[in-house]
């Protein structure tokens, strides 16, 4: 197997796994953003504080680079 054959099957892997973590950050956004909607439609002290939200997800990818 030559040098540029490996480099386009690691470039191909790395498109793959940006375009799966692009998806998983996207669903995390829209899961957060669908709850704060929710929030600030319920007028109440809570709807004034600051919200904050993160994610302790691991990406899982089939190989280790």
């Amino acid at each position: 197997m030559c040098k540029n054959t490996i480099y386009i099957e690691m470039m191909g892997h790395q498109y793959a796994n940006t375009q799966q973590r692009v998806q998983v950050t996207g669903n995390i956004l829209d899961k957060e953003f669908k709850y704060l909607r929710e929030e600030w439609r319920t007028a109440s002290k809570d709807s004034n504080k600051v919200k904050v939200f993160r994610t302790n997800e691991e990406y899982k990818t089939e190989k280790a680079m």
